[in-house]
């Protein structure tokens, strides 16, 4: 294969990939690591063709919404971490015959766990 249908080929496989990853996808908004996949591979396509505006263009694009899903992931991560902690005060106080507030640590881990989604 020439280089340009290489690199053309590389995007399209790039393009599809992220769309079928993301297309049954639970999160109702726009997922930005599908956005920033995206815009690395285009920027990589015309880095080959030395289009340096392109290339600047969609790397601050890619950039932009890798940023946001690290932040969307740092967030996920600390609410998980807060529900393995309720889930744990939850096993203590039914370990010591705390219905109450057994009870009450694992609804507080069910809502953290329901933010991750």
């Amino acid at each position: 294969m020439k280089k340009n249908n290489i690199t053309l080929f590389s995007f399209l496989l790039a393009a599809l990939t992220t769309s079928f990853m993301f297309m049954n996808n639970a999160y109702a908004g726009e997922h930005h690591g599908a956005n920033a996949l995206e815009h690395a591979a285009v920027a990589a396509s015309h880095a080959e063709k030395g289009h340096l505006e392109l290339i600047l263009e969609h790397s601050k694009e890619a950039l932009h919404h890798a940023k946001m899903a690290s932040q969307e992931h740092h967030e996920k991560h600390m609410h998980m971490e807060k529900a393995v902690t309720k889930l744990n005060e939850a096993i203590d106080h039914a370990n010591k015959k705390h219905s109450d507030l057994a009870s009450k640590a694992a609804h507080e881990a069910m809502e953290h766990i329901h933010k991750t989604f």
